[in-house]
């Protein structure tokens, strides 16, 4: 007789049955003399992979006999159906370098378990998705996702999979988990201008900043400062280093979006130079015309006066009488005071 088994299970008891009507005088098999009643069998099915396969099997009989009758047999089918089991896949994060075990991510979860022998990576496959529904190998920091299917080349064959996890991916076609991989964090020294090297004189005061830990294999990456006005100075954040004087917020980023520097921050001080005026002593004539008043000046840079300092200042020259009168212009004859 036919019979059905679902994968990985002993194969079932086999059994015959009898065509009625061949039986001679009324008789059946109930009836009749057997000189052997135990039927031989002969199927080439064993539970597990190797010899169990979802497929057809023949069942062949044998061993009858009876005083009186033959035996003519017709063999049987035992018929092995896939085993049903749900899989669960739970979502997890990593930080970029490190290895990726995504069969420790999944588990049957289903009161029917794996079929003696089979194990996980026999049965699934899984397949990477990156946020835009593309398939994509799960490496660089990023979202992913992760859906499973049966490995049809190996055992998975065998197995009727409902795959169960917490987000429903239409671009995928169908549930999957979610896997982070978040950027890898190093550690870096900075150099800040300070003393002379931070006195405004109209270049650029760059921080830089070097790497010290946290590189993985031979990524090859930079850290770029990017600079931001504080405490009153107006500066948009920008990776170009500033030149005028005032108070800038100094942080990091790495130019390979699989890192960060994020952690790190100082400020960066530009000072105001100072310059020194030298007024002349100066006498007129009047003639009835306002006067000019000259003076020469010169800033001092790293301890040192710069003599071009027409890039830096320029003069505004308020006047008061030596006799403590208010502001004038130099016109009228007297002494005056600037």
């Amino acid at each position: 007789e036919n019979k059905e088994v679902t994968y990985g299970e002993d194969a079932p008891a086999f059994t015959v049955s009898y065509t009625q009507g061949d039986f001679a005088y009324g008789e059946n098999e109930n009836t009749i003399e057997f000189t052997d009643d135990t039927p031989d069998y002969v199927c080439t099915y064993e539970k597990g992979a190797e010899k169990g396969s979802v497929r057809e099997y023949d069942i062949e009989v044998s061993g009858l006999s009876s005083r009186n009758y033959t035996f003519v047999y017709t063999k049987g089918t035992l018929t092995v159906t896939k085993r049903a089991i749900e899989v669960t896949i739970s979502d997890d994060e990593s930080v970029y370098g490190e290895s990726v075990d995504l069969y420790a991510l999944a588990k049957v979860t289903s009161s029917i378990i794996l079929a003696d022998g089979d194990t996980l990576k026999d049965v699934v496959l899984f397949v990477t998705y990156n946020a835009e529904g593309s398939s994509q190998e799960i490496k660089n920091a990023g979202t992913y996702y992760i859906a499973g299917k049966a490995n049809e080349e190996s055992a998975g064959k065998n197995y009727e999979i409902t795959f169960k996890a917490s987000y429903q991916v239409p671009s995928v076609g169908g549930v999957a988990a979610k896997y982070t991989v978040k950027q890898k964090e190093v550690s870096i020294k900075f150099t800040v201008p300070q003393g002379d090297d931070g006195l405004f004189n109209g270049a650029q005061k760059s921080v830089s900043a070097t790497i010290t830990s946290g590189i993985v294999g031979g990524d090859d990456i930079k850290i770029i400062p990017y600079y931001e006005g504080i405490d009153g100075t107006e500066y948009a954040k920008t990776d170009v280093a500033p030149t005028d004087a005032g108070s800038y917020g100094v942080t990091f980023t790495a130019d390979d979006s699989n890192y960060t520097a994020a952690s790190f921050s100082t400020t960066l001080t530009i000072t105001p130079c100072t310059v020194e005026i030298i007024w002349l002593e100066q006498e007129f004539t009047y003639n009835g015309t306002v006067q000019t008043v000259t003076a020469s000046y010169a800033p001092w840079v790293n301890g040192e006066k710069v003599t071009d300092s027409e890039q830096f200042i320029s003069l505004a020259v308020s006047v008061r009488s030596y006799n403590g009168a208010g502001a004038q212009k130099f016109k009228n004859a007297g002494t005056y005071v600037f």
